[in-house]
């Protein structure tokens, strides 16, 4: 690949049950990669999360470059609008892991940590991964 080409994929993911979570929630991120498949530095990234089949279980987000998520004031309020995630340091490859903390209400805003699993990297534009 040529040096500086950057490629923008869309990139699905699902949670590891037991490790947060009580099922395995999916998530799709759109992100800008850099020639050694890591998310690029300085731009937001945009993404969903939820069942992606079910338009009323769908939660659009983005990633800060800070690696702050946020879902936006369409959220229920804090603390579920925001999330932390090591996304951004991980190299993007099938079978990738990456870390989401956040606070859950439901469990008394208990600080919580969920492992994801990357299965699926699809390049949309820019230079072809081999």
């Amino acid at each position: 690949m040529e040096k500086n080409m950057k490629t923008f994929c869309a990139v699905k993911a699902a949670s590891i049950p037991g490790s947060g979570e009580e099922e395995s929630e999916p998530v799709v991120f759109h992100v800008l990669c850099d020639e050694d498949r890591k998310p690029s530095p300085g731009i937001f990234i945009t993404g969903i999360s939820g069942d992606l089949k079910d338009s009323g279980d769908r939660c659009p987000f983005v990633v800060h470059p800070d690696g702050r998520g946020d879902y936006g004031a369409a959220c229920d309020g804090e603390p579920d609008r925001y999330f932390n995630t090591n996304f951004r340091s991980k190299r993007i490859e099938t079978g990738g892991l990456f870390t989401v903390w956040y606070f859950d209400r439901d469990r008394g805003n208990a600080e919580c940590e969920a492992t994801y699993r990357i299965t699926d990297v699809t390049p949309l534009a820019g230079a072809a991964w081999s």
